[in-house]
């Protein structure tokens, strides 16, 4: 096995200076103190690097005694995560900074428990709250404007709310599906006005750029004056309606399509596609070969036909609070989620299609065209790539990505979903991309369900051209062991909580609740192993499996037993390149001052072997928000060993880990690490032999981004 490594040097010479900022300054005053701290660290170092060393039975294995609880909550609470805005992307006024629709959001918590006054009281005149439509489509924008009452001189106030209430005949004021005070709305403004050249009137006026996907049939927004008293009485807090605006219906969007995605199957020959709509009916799509459409006419006879079906899912599917909650800011109705399966593909071919609804006596299209191309059937190099010039086939591989919640941002400062998203569609509408792998932490949606519409949204760009495949990660299932309804777990583990290890509890828990029911309802995956959870499937010379590191992986467990089924039935001389996904790294540099990565070390002693004996040639992974690449041929911290390379690619828009006091562990299997750019791996196969990895960066300055890392993995067959 032979790597050729190529790193930016000035990127390389730039982390060493940042490690020692801070660090290098009275160094007199602070030798006692850091040599004895230093000794530890050598002594936790060795003892790290030279355990894995040590042969272990299987038993061992599977019962790995572990850093303690303590340690691990330590560890989580260090690592970040991204920002999840509320429905309507609310700003604090304090900083400007998105309001989290879970915590430091005291204005729900507030609202649930005031009282209401839920009629406009004067009658002569009143505050006027108006809206510049009154039916719209999703990803329209809408602009509120208001007024002080004339009449009475009563002033709009700063602690005073606007409200959104969906749909516009709900009765019960606490059911908003969002809310700001005049003062949130002020800041909302003011970030706004000063992204990519805008200025918006911040006094009484309030523009939304594009309203969120919301799947009701009409919306209205209200405005209520706050105060701590009604009748004379004090009562905490009071709010009395003041002014709303006429309803505004959804009626051209009800039959919409929206996170319009593609999938593979395994087989060439066919393509998922899903997407999601207010109405129901019977899910449609038509197809055909774009060489053989007339460009002009396109008549219906130029078509193929498929039909398809549709789900949806409830609160109450889910495992645990806050998923199985309904008050604001927690579960949203995800409307009808349709899947249609296209089959009788020709390989290597470019296809145009339209989503569509049938209802009644009519079928309502989407209003824009997509396409996609299929890529080469397992084992076949198409002709013109015979030169070894162009690659056979071509993925982009990705993980923790989040929702931005601010499109119109250049930079989104602590996290960039957007700007990897971007860079991901560039680099699809420039190149031959076969497939794109999004390696777990996806939405970050914790049970807020307008956190996976805004995610389905922010993706299709490019998910509606290319396959998109996912990994489960532990913001999509994790769950807590001590409450909750395992029977309700969609990948079929009955025992509440999921994935609980006596050598890693407390690293499997999650605060979300929803167990993977949304990720499994809203992608699709062969089904050649337990749904979206673990799966496999061939493109050209590649053989991708996927499997999950929040369910059991030690031998003898069903995902084990799978997994080892999946790789010793790979024919080699069809699909010679081995790749394996997991959210979860096997190896990665990044650790917390003296601690063990447990689980990393866990998924060693589950899986290593496996991936040793069949010699899988790339495994990548994410969950740390940084890069990594290892050495070749790693197995048993041995580089050059028979392993192969892993990568982590946790970059995808999740605030990064380089402001974080977590640090780097530089192992002597660590060849690039980078924990400042977010970006995208890129991995292109040649041939049966060459494979060509690069870590592309977002760049502002560059559309198609910045190569940061990038190397050959060359293997003798």
């Amino acid at each position: 096995m032979i790597t050729e490594n190529s790193t930016n040097e000035d990127e390389v010479d730039e982390t060493r200076a940042t490690r020692c900022s801070g660090r290098c300054r009275n160094i007199p005053t602070l030798v006692w103190i850091l040599v004895p701290i230093a000794l530890i660290f050598i002594a936790q170092f060795l003892a790290a690097a030279f355990m894995p060393h040590t042969v272990k039975t299987d038993t061992e294995k599977n019962n790995s005694t572990l850093p303690p609880v303590s340690y691990l909550e330590e560890e989580k609470a260090l690592h970040s995560h991204p920002i999840r805005p509320t429905l309507l992307s609310i700003r604090d006024f304090t900083n400007g900074e998105l309001v989290d629709v879970h915590t430091k959001n005291y204005l729900y918590n507030q609202l649930k428990y005031a009282t209401y006054t839920n009629q406009i009281k004067s009658e002569k005149g009143s505050v006027l709250l108006q809206s510049d439509k009154n039916d719209i489509k999703f990803g329209d924008s809408l602009t509120l404007k208001w007024s002080d009452d004339s009449y009475t001189g009563e002033v709009v106030k700063d602690d005073d709310i606007i409200a959104l209430y969906c749909p516009s005949n709900e009765v019960n004021p606490k059911k908003f599906k969002d809310a700001a005070t005049i003062a949130h709305v002020k800041a909302t403004h003011r970030a706004l006005s000063s992204c990519q050249g805008h200025h918006y009137n911040t006094d009484k006026v309030w523009h939304i750029p594009s309203f969120p996907i919301i799947r009701e049939d009409s919306c209205e927004f209200r405005m209520y004056s706050h105060s701590k008293k009604s009748g004379g009485q004090d009562v905490g807090h009071h709010y009395t309606l003041t002014a709303k605006t006429d309803p505004i219906s959804f009626s051209s969007s009800s039959k919409d399509p929206t996170g319009v995605h593609i999938s593979v199957t395994g087989k060439v020959s066919e393509m998922v596609i899903q997407f999601a709509t207010v109405d129901s009916g019977k899910p449609i799509v038509k197809y055909a070969k774009k060489n053989d459409l007339n460009k002009i006419t396109k008549t219906d006879a130029e078509w193929t036909t498929a039909k398809g079906d549709s789900t949806t899912y409830a609160a109450s599917d889910m495992c645990q609070p806050p998923a199985t909650l309904t008050d604001p800011g927690h579960f949203s109705d995800p409307g009808h989620l349709h899947t249609v399966k296209l089959t009788n593909l020709q390989p290597r071919t470019e296809y145009e299609y339209r989503v569509g609804l049938s209802f009644g006596q009519g079928i309502k299209w989407s209003d824009t065209s997509f396409d996609f191309k299929t890529s080469s059937p397992p084992g076949v190099v198409p002709h013109s790539n015979s030169s070894n010039n162009d690659p056979v086939m071509t993925f982009l591989a990705v993980a923790d990505l989040g929702v931005d919640g601010s499109k119109f941002r250049k930079d989104a400062g602590a996290a960039n979903p957007n700007g990897v998203t971007k860079l991901i569609t560039s680099i699809v509408n420039n190149q031959t991309i076969d497939s794109v792998h999004l390696i777990g932490d996806l939405a970050y949606a914790h049970g807020s369900g307008h956190l996976w519409n805004a995610f389905q949204e922010m993706i299709q760009p490019y998910a509606s051209r290319v396959p998109t495949m996912v990994a489960v990660g532990n913001h999509e299932y994790d769950h807590n062991k001590t409450v909750g309804d395992g029977v309700k777990d969609p990948s079929g583990v009955t025992n509440p909580g999921g994935f609980h290890p006596n050598w890693g509890d407390g690293e499997f828990n999650s605060t979300g609740g929803e167990c993977g029911l949304p990720v499994s309802k809203r992608f699709a995956a062969p089904d050649n192993g337990n749904g979206v959870f673990w799966y496999s499937f061939d493109q050209s010379l590649v053989h991708t499996t996927v499997i999950s590191g929040e369910h059991n992986l030690t031998k003898g467990s069903p995902q084990h037993n799978w997994l080892k089924k999946d790789l010793a039935s790979v024919n080699r001389t069809i699909t010679p390149w081995l790749v394996v996904e997991t959210h979860r790294p096997i190896y990665n540099s990044e650790t917390h001052e003296m601690h063990k990565p447990v689980v990393q070390i866990g998924l060693q002693n589950s899986i290593e072997d496996l991936l040793h004996e069949y010699q899988v040639d790339l495994v990548i992974g994410g969950h740390y928000h940084s890069y990594f690449r290892s050495c070749d041929g790693l197995y048993e911290y041995k580089c050059d060993n028979g392993g192969p390379t892993y990568i982590t690619v946790g970059t995808g828009g999740a605030p990064l880990d380089g402001n974080k006091s977590q640090v780097i562990d530089p192992h002597h299997y660590t060849m690039t690490f980078d924990k400042s750019k977010w970006g995208v791996g890129r991995a292109s196969v040649f041939n049966s032999s060459m494979l060509y990895w690069e870590f592309v960066a977002v760049d502002h300055n560059k559309t198609l981004g910045s190569i940061i890392d990038k190397t050959w993995i060359i293997r003798y067959r």
